[in-house]
């Protein structure tokens, strides 16, 4: 992930620096300007990510879905570790935050 801070100057939410797991919860306690979902290609979410979370209170709290700040990246190999997938993200997340 760090390549995402780094090249687009981006700043990580503290408490998620050091990337791996968290939960609804502790993504609130966070509470992001942006958010960028990708599902997860080994066990996606039916439906999606997004439509699974359009109901939930605390989704609907959080400021970057209030802002209309939260982008998904629908090709899945932009979390794999492969230089294609990385430059991929930094395309879609350039557009995302440009309005295109």
């Amino acid at each position: 992930m760090g390549v995402f801070y780094e090249d687009l100057a981006l700043t990580p939410v503290e408490a998620f620096k050091q990337g791996g797991n968290f939960n609804l919860e502790g993504l609130a306690e966070a509470d992001p300007d942006y958010l960028f979902v990708v599902n997860n290609y080994v066990q996606p979410v039916a439906g999606g990510v997004m439509a699974s979370m359009k109901d939930n209170p605390i989704w609907n709290r959080l400021k970057a879905v209030k802002n209309n700040h939260v982008f998904v990246l629908d090709d899945s190999s932009v979390i794999g570790p492969m230089p294609l997938g990385k430059i991929v993200a930094i395309d879609e997340i350039m557009k995302a935050m440009s309005g295109q």
